[in-house]
């Protein structure tokens, strides 16, 4: 049992309509609203950006008159300047390279989406081609991962030295984790900026590479990825794989007896195949459906939402066509006849294991429906 949990959860200016704002009427839960920062605060961020303790006055101000005291804004507009080579840092002390009326009047983006594209702008290929890699990858990736799929032959060596670049000029951070190299995006916005300038083409033949290692790569450890793998097959455009991977997540989540996420991932999947019914084929989807809306049956029943359980375990029956009991003898039988998987079918004694695994899983629903009817009398 956990005693007491903290819980902290930001929302940026706009956010008074999101579920945020509900939570200010929760006993002991209280609001902060972060103020533009001050010229002070602005100038401790440029120094720390630029590991200087001298910072110029004329770039302070004009960093806090272009970010408007926005601290991401003002980061990023620290780097930009550095990467345009409009001002460098010497020992402990930060330079102007321009004058202060240049440095003024220089165009630079309006937009925080905007100033990270330029930063980007001032990487070479080389340094853009694996940014624009990471970003398909997720915020957080192993470097093997990228050297896997990587378009042209790479070494390591090589792929660190890029990595340690772009950790330098604030793109990205370098962490570890259980053993493995990893390297994260600093900002979700600079990995978002990133992510939609590459071609719809290469996004999805990146995501389909990335669901391959992953495949490949981690063994016994598949299961720990199934969420992560259906992302990438989806995004890569291949339907069937991405049900299959959520399904199997769905089925550990069950079994883990995490009710909540088997729910979120087995509704998901009933969305998917009703929005990809032609490519997927009714036929092909007939099977399935009894499987999905058994499993959901067994989640809702897991949280107490007898009424959702009845749902689907009867929308589970109804997918193979079975007639249901209409009286509380019938409800009895059926959950003790379908204990030994025979329920209201006879003996259907299916040979081959595509049928026996649907005939188990109309037996399951049905015993699931009969506890839900005899519950609720």
């Amino acid at each position: 049992r956990v005693e007491k949990v903290l819980f902290i959860l930001t929302s940026r200016p706009g956010g008074e309509n999101s579920g945020i704002a509900s939570l200010s009427a929760v006993r002991n839960a209280p609001q902060l609203t972060l103020k533009p920062m001050s010229l002070g605060e602005t100038r401790a961020l440029v120094s720390q950006c630029l590991n200087a303790e001298v910072v110029p006055d004329t770039l302070v101000e004009i960093i806090q008159q272009r970010g408007g005291g926005n601290p991401f804004y003002s980061h990023e507009l620290t780097l930009a300047l550095i990467s345009m080579d409009l001002i460098t840092s010497e020992g402990n002390e930060c330079k102007l390279k321009v004058s202060s009326e240049t440095l003024s009047t220089i165009e630079i983006p309006e937009t925080i989406q905007g100033i990270v594209s330029s930063r980007i702008a001032q990487l070479n290929e080389a340094e853009q081609l694996t940014l624009k890699i990471a970003s398909v990858a997720g915020q957080t990736f192993p470097a093997e991962l990228i050297l896997a799929v990587y378009p042209t032959r790479e070494n390591m060596g090589k792929l660190k030295w890029r990595f340690n670049k772009l950790v330098e000029r604030g793109f990205l951070e370098h962490v570890h984790s259980g053993g493995e190299n990893m390297y994260c995006f600093k900002q979700a916005t600079t990995r978002e900026t990133v992510y939609r300038v590459i071609l719809f083409a290469q996004r999805r033949e990146l995501h389909g590479a990335i669901a391959q290692w992953y495949e490949s790569a981690k063994g016994d450890q598949l299961a720990n990825y199934f969420s992560l793998i259906a992302h990438h097959w989806g995004e890569a455009g291949l339907t069937q794989k991405v049900l299959g991977y959520l399904e199997r997540a769905g089925a550990l989540a069950i079994e883990a007896g995490v009710m909540h996420e088997a729910v979120q991932i087995f509704e998901q999947v009933l969305k998917i195949a009703a929005e990809n019914k032609k490519e997927l084929g009714r036929k092909a989807l007939a099977g399935r459906y009894i499987y999905w809306h058994r499993f959901l049956c067994e989640a809702y029943f897991g949280l107490g939402d007898t009424e959702a359980s009845e749902r689907h375990a009867r929308l589970a029956l109804r997918s193979i066509g079975r007639r249901l009991p209409s009286t509380s003898i019938g409800w009895w039988l059926v959950n003790n006849r379908s204990r030994w998987g025979r329920m209201l079918f006879g003996s259907e004694a299916a040979k081959d294991p595509e049928r026996a695994q649907k005939f188990m899983n109309a037996s399951l629903a049905a015993n699931r429906l009969a506890e839900c009817f005899i519950h609720s009398r």
